[in-house]
């Protein structure tokens, strides 16, 4: 029989997300219209680099799946950076979301640390 905490819907997407997340990105903060956009083109980009070539990557497509899992469908940035605001500071497994905010762009950039430094 599942534990309450594996049924919990919210907490198996918000994992799955987590770890895409970190997967794709590692600690590095993205804004979640860099992770909206990574997702939709099948690319995971650096911070200031324009896409290379246009090689789909597994890192991107599980992280669209997730995105999508996570919000319902919903590929749009402004619901997927308020969505994971309401998850700020939860921890899933061994990962935690934080968020830095961008007082210059008025934005929040979002990040997935590892716990267990591993």
């Amino acid at each position: 029989m599942k534990s309450a905490r594996e049924r919990d819907v919210h907490r198996v997407a918000l994992m799955a997300l987590l770890q895409a997340m970190f997967n794709a990105y590692g600690s590095e903060l993205r804004k979640a219209s860099q992770m909206i956009e990574d997702a939709k083109s099948g690319t995971i980009k650096q911070p200031g680099e324009g896409l290379i070539d246009g090689t789909i990557t597994s890192a991107a497509t599980d992280l669209k799946s997730a995105i999508v899992g996570y919000t319902d469908n919903n590929l749009n940035a402004k619901y997927l950076g308020s969505k994971l605001f309401t998850d700020v500071g939860r921890i899933v497994g061994d990962l935690r979301l934080d968020y830095d905010k961008d007082t210059h762009s008025k934005t929040n950039l979002w990040r997935v640390e590892r716990l267990s430094g591993g």
